[in-house]
């Protein structure tokens, strides 16, 4: 490309443009040395390429000897050199490898100036042939490469010598031939193989880069133009092109520094040499942006279809997005204040969207689109997801959609900042105005995920917030209550243990005592650490809170008394402000080991003609209310003497609260066909088992 952009540069200068000449002044030295002025090459009066010789040499970039310009001389490899490097002011120089380049030959520097910027190559690993000419189809692909025109043209060309274009011609002459570039003459012959001469080359420039604005502004034009020009436009001083429409492509030699276009049109494209500050303005366009080499800066770049960035043009700055930007093999640029790097080792393509949904992702907007603020992301501990205070500021166009977006770490350990592209968990809401702080529910959370509340305004144009991640709450809460000095006191102890407990401000243990007619009790539990063990347990997976409690009252038949608690719950308050009450947790509980009935006594049996009565039983719990009461019974022909109690028939009776609970009971049954032997006691039920009053045969 760059090599490319350099001969451009030459064609540039070489042509002249369509400015006045006006006072044109040749000059040449004689023998003697002196400089002797004329108004015209002796020997292009009457010649069909007289006036592009004369607009050419009046910038200084053909000269003639003696005051002749030879227009039909033949040009050698070496003397063509000298024209392209007077054009692009080369700066570069490589290494003589030629045996057939002298050191004192007038064109060496400038040859190996041509070399090194890949315009002109050798003819074998030793030899460039400097005193050779040029034919025209050799100068055709030397323009094609310079000017990096379309060289897929390949099919039959309009010259009638089409059969004469060599293989490794054809398509240069074909881009040539389309572009009008180059003709054939009057006959239609094209005469590729031809030695080219001066006034051919000159011509040929000419058509290329019809207007040239010099470096000097020796017709006093300025640097503001506005016009239509048919093909392109080689600039050599900083410009602004005011609604003009240009043909084809805009040059910018190493010598322009700016430039501004205001509702203008380029067809083609804006090829820059060196550094640049371009700007392109208001309803201007422009099809294709080239940077050569250096680091240039460009405003504007939604007016460009596409910018082309070589190598040497690594680290320059684009403010906007063109429809697409394409970076060569390491490139780096940087777009709305985020660098882009093309790492691989081929010329890569981005497009608009693509860098819009990157940029949003990394600032959380772009120039022009809507904003997002003000997001608050909360996990409750049951792991869902709430957004809240949501800000949503609209850009140039009205908002069209906002939701939420997510991404779980483990599609991508790597990668924990959701954008709009990479997942479709969504949650939509439609909407044209936002006059209000937004809330809602955005989902559940699995393992690791991470969350941005998004905005898309009617233009597509994307905004985020920041990302917020949270990793899935996993705990199991156990609340144990043991004897410390039963029945005046007891310890109760939570442990929380899980892979990931949420953040705790508060646990209170709630006790009391079932259906009391009382309020249940509240206390606070303290967060247990052994400060001397050698083991300190990790507060996300392992917390132990400790309480101790004493009586509560009740109301038992009228009289209020007294007990030990025997109910239980807590209040578990996060650091989110989120609230996990659980009451009654543990109900009808004592420590292991505590007598639950004072007593229990079998009573008697009566017998109807249609059932058996079991009353006047008698039981009386301890702190409980029974989990169940009644009469287990066996009906047997035999003598039994040695009854499991476990396997008679329980028949229980309504169970009721330890505070309504009767000191007797009754229980009914309907009679057996048979009963010769009858076994009957009186039970109890509690959370620690079964208790057995004295059993009795009728």
């Amino acid at each position: 490309m760059k090599k490319v952009i350099s001969l451009f540069l030459a064609m540039c200068l070489m042509v002249m443009s369509s400015v006045n000449i006006l006072a044109l002044t040749l000059s040449y030295e004689d023998e003697k040395g002196n400089t002797v002025k004329i108004s015209d090459f002796r020997d292009t009066q009457g010649h069909w390429a007289h006036n592009t010789i004369l607009k050419v040499a009046e910038y200084g970039l053909i000269v003639g000897s003696n005051g002749n310009f030879m227009p039909d001389q033949h040009i050698k490899r070496g003397d063509l050199a000298i024209i392209l490097d007077r054009m692009l002011g080369l700066k570069t120089s490589s290494y003589n490898y030629y045996d057939d380049l002298r050191n004192d030959d007038y064109y060496r520097d400038a040859l190996l100036r041509c070399v090194a910027a890949g315009y002109i190559t050798g003819v074998s690993t030793n030899e460039i042939n400097p005193d050779g000419y040029a034919t025209r189809e050799q100068v055709a692909t030397i323009m094609t490469r310079i000017f990096e025109l379309d060289s897929n043209y390949s099919g039959k060309t309009k010259f009638v010598d089409d059969n004469k274009i060599s293989s490794w011609a054809r398509s240069s002459v074909s881009a040539m031939s389309t572009l009008g570039y180059i003709n054939g003459n009057d006959k239609g012959y094209m005469n590729p193989q031809s030695n080219i001469t001066r006034a051919e080359l000159v011509t040929m420039l000419n058509n290329i880069a019809n207007t040239y604005i010099p470096k000097k502004d020796s017709t006093g034009a300025g640097s503001s133009f506005r016009g239509s020009f048919p093909t392109n436009i080689v600039a050599s001083r900083s410009i602004d092109l005011n609604n003009s429409s240009v043909g084809r492509d805009v040059i910018l030699t190493y010598d322009c520094s700016n430039l501004t276009l205001n509702n203008s049109t380029v067809r083609g494209r804006v090829v820059a040499l060196g550094k640049k500050n371009i700007a392109i303005n208001g309803d201007s366009n422009v099809s294709e942006i080239v940077l050569v080499d250096g680091k240039s800066s460009v405003t504007g770049c939604e007016n460009a279809a596409s910018i082309y960035i070589c190598d040497y043009a690594s680290e320059s700055n684009l403010d906007g997005f063109a429809r697409r930007i394409i970076l060569e093999a390491g490139v780096r640029v940087k777009v709305n204040g985020v660098m882009y790097e093309n790492n691989t080792t081929r010329i890569k393509t981005y497009y608009a969207s693509e860098l819009q949904a990157d940029i949003s992702d990394e600032q959380g907007y772009v120039v022009g689109g809507p904003k997002v603020s003000g997001a608050k992301f909360t996990q409750d501990q049951d792991n869902i997801v709430y957004v809240d205070n949501v800000k949503i500021t609209a850009g140039d166009e009205e908002i069209d959609e906002i939701g939420v977006v997510w991404l779980d770490q483990d599609e991508d350990e790597n990668d924990v900042s959701p954008t709009y592209y990479k997942n479709d968990g969504k949650k939509h809401l439609q909407t044209n105005k936002i006059d209000r702080v937004i809330s809602f529910k955005v989902g559940t959370t699995r393992g690791i995920r991470a969350y941005r509340v998004y905005v898309k305004d009617k233009s597509g144009l994307l905004a985020y917030s920041e990302t917020a991640i949270f990793t899935a709450y996993d705990f199991d809460i156990d609340l144990r209550i043991s004897d410390n000095d039963f029945p005046e006191k007891l310890n109760a102890s939570m442990v929380i243990d899980g892979n990931n407990i949420p953040a705790i401000s508060s646990v209170r243990l709630l006790y009391g005592i079932e259906n009391s007619g009382f309020e249940p009790n509240e206390i606070s539990m303290k967060l247990y650490s052994d400060a001397d063990a050698e083991y300190q347990p990790d507060i996300n997976t392992y917390r132990r809170y400790n309480a101790t409690v004493g009586k509560v009252k009740a109301e038992i038949n009228g009289e209020i008394v007294s007990l030990p608690p025997t109910s239980f719950g807590y209040i578990i308050t996060f650091k989110n402000g989120a609230v996990y009450n659980r009451y009654p947790e543990i109900s009808n509980i004592v420590p292991n080991g505590v007598d639950l009935i004072d007593y229990i006594t079998t009573g008697n049996i009566e017998l109807t003609e249609t059932e058996i009565i079991f009353s006047n039983n008698l039981c009386l719990p301890r702190y409980i209310t029974p989990q169940e009461m009644g009469i287990a019974y066996l009906v047997s022909d035999n003598e039994i003497t040695d009854i499991n109690k476990v396997d008679m028939i329980h028949t229980p009776t309504i169970a009721k609260s330890m505070i309504e609970i009767e000191n007797n009971f009754e229980v009914s049954i309907i009679k057996p066909e048979t009963h010769n032997h009858i076994y009957y006691c009186a039970y109890v039920k509690t959370n620690n088992g079964y208790e057995y009053g004295n059993i009795l045969k009728y």
